[in-house]
């Protein structure tokens, strides 16, 4: 017969207790073997590792490291961070997404220069005052560049912890962290901290995947409940994401003399401060007319031309968290208007944006992968017509 699962108040940690147990050194010993090389792991200078974590939330390992690699060579101490212009900041971060994490480290680089002589600070209570920086990138920062004894709770541990304990509560919820956070804390060895944490975020990145988990290659399966057991597969429970809404607007691709038309999104909101094509979200045919109308009539009086559109049939889609975007594109080309519309220089755009200007290439402003996706497609249809003339 199955046995009682355990609420959160419940779950029996006694095995894996106390720290320096046969656990810690049986998964230190598999993390010196089977650790995956990663140029933040060459160091223990805190800067990097920092950089590194906060790079690393919601994105995987490989796309990161060209990031991270880039990003040091451009700012390779706090203060050279904190002195960059925030676009340029911005420019550097464009396609890894959530462009708040490049904005708040812009700004705790800014603090640590101003309280801390542009030291990174060792203590963990200072390192959590930090812009950005939460419980777990304060405790990955300060076990493996200082060697405190604080531990981490990301989805790679969370993981872990559960299948170990046969532990079926919702790990959405306060109660299940606050008491894998307790676990967490109990375990970690007050002997190199640091490599234990990365230890067991790797073995949830490698072995104790999220399907199909390796348990024939677990270092600690001896100490596994959910393996003993036969649930591994089904932990750890989490509750419905929320659903995923689908978001249909329509972009224009404006060029004239090697320049192109793009916009600053306002600060606040999606991509905020970065720059893309005008686009205008749309609900429906009859919408999808009256904004076309409408954005004729806006990049007319901005700009002082006359814009005629073709559409282009292929629509581009960018999957984020919690919404799918999904793009209409229209290329416009000017029929006439002043000699300088595209002399390069800032305009006064009457559209929902905080200032617009013509650009020669796209990459010289920061800008979502978005679009750099939008001008791909775009520009593949003005080769095909012009292929088939």
């Amino acid at each position: 017969m199955p046995s009682k699962q355990k609420t959160a108040d419940q779950v029996d940690i006694s095995h894996l207790l106390p720290p320096n147990s046969l656990f810690s050194g049986l998964i230190l010993q598999w993390f010196d073997l089977a650790a995956r090389h990663m140029p933040w792991r060459k160091s223990r200078d805190p800067y990097a590792i920092w950089i590194s974590e906060v790079m690393l939330q919601q994105t995987q390992v490989q796309t990161v490291i060209p990031y991270f690699l880039r990003f040091l060579a451009a700012f390779p101490t706090i203060e050279s961070l904190a002195r960059a212009p925030l676009q340029q900041v911005l420019k550097l971060w464009a396609g890894l997404g959530y462009y708040r994490r490049a904005k708040q480290l812009h700004s705790a680089a800014k603090l640590i220069v101003q309280q801390y002589q542009g030291r990174f600070p060792r203590e963990f209570p200072a390192i959590l005052t930090l812009p950005g920086i939460g419980r777990y990138t304060a405790g990955a920062v300060g076990s493996i560049a200082f060697n405190l004894r604080v531990p981490v709770l990301d989805g790679n541990v969370m993981r872990v912890l559960a299948r170990l304990l046969d532990f079926h509560g919702d790990i959405a919820q306060p109660a299940a962290q606050k008491l894998l956070w307790q676990i967490a804390a109990d375990i970690i060895p007050a002997d190199r901290p640091g490599d234990f944490n990365q230890a067991m975020m790797e073995l949830g990145a490698t072995v104790c995947k999220p399907l199909s988990p390796a348990c024939d290659q677990c270092a600690v399966r001896r100490f596994c409940l959910a393996q003993q057991r036969g649930t591994a597969e089904m932990l750890p429970r989490k509750s419905k994401r929320t659903a995923v809404r689908t978001v249909t607007c329509m972009a224009i691709v404006l060029q004239r003399n090697e320049h192109t038309l793009l916009c600053k999104r306002p600060e606040g909101g999606l991509w905020s401060g970065l720059w893309e094509f005008p686009a205008f979200e749309i609900y429906g045919s009859k919408d999808s007319r009256h904004a076309l109308n409408a954005a004729k009539k806006r990049v007319k009086k901005s700009l002082g031309v006359d814009i005629e559109f073709q559409a282009v049939h292929k629509p581009v889609r960018h999957q984020l968290t919690h919404r799918l975007m999904i793009y209409q594109i229209l290329i416009g080309s000017i029929k006439n208007g002043r000699r300088d519309a595209a002399a390069g220089k800032r305009i006064t755009m009457h559209l929902p944006y905080e200032s617009a200007r013509w650009v020669r290439g796209i990459n010289s402003v920061p800008v979502a992968r978005v679009t750099e996706k939008i001008l791909a497609v775009a520009e593949a249809h003005i080769h095909n017509n012009r292929s088939t003339r």
